[in-house]
């Protein structure tokens, strides 16, 4: 997939392993550092439907306000806001990753 950020700070949270630790929980920024190994790994999204390592992530549209939303977990409470954009770069699709937060605000 090609990666794209909604902003700094979302990128830096996502790229940088020594920033992401001092603003999220160990455990999460483990999980995330996974998830973006794994997000580039992959050509299309779809497969985070279809594979059962990759089902733990729990990917699901949101409704309402952020309806075309997807969300992915990456703990009970924390989650990762991605869009994905309908043009592609090849075989790939192309997300933006929109917010890494604490869903619950716990």
């Amino acid at each position: 997939m090609v990666i794209e950020f909604a902003n700094k700070r979302v990128e830096r949270i996502c790229n940088d392993a020594n920033y992401a630790r001092q603003r999220l929980p160990l455990n999460v920024c483990n999980s995330l550092q996974i998830l973006m190994v794994r997000l580039a790994s992959y050509e299309t999204f779809d497969c985070f439907y279809k594979f059962a390592v990759l089902k733990k992530y729990r990917a699901h549209e949101l409704k309402g306000e952020k309806k075309g939303i997807i969300s992915l977990s990456l703990d009970y409470s924390y989650r990762m806001e991605v869009k994905i954009k309908v043009e592609k770069i090849g075989n790939q699709d192309i997300i933006t990753i929109l917010e890494v937060s604490n869903h619950y605000g716990d």
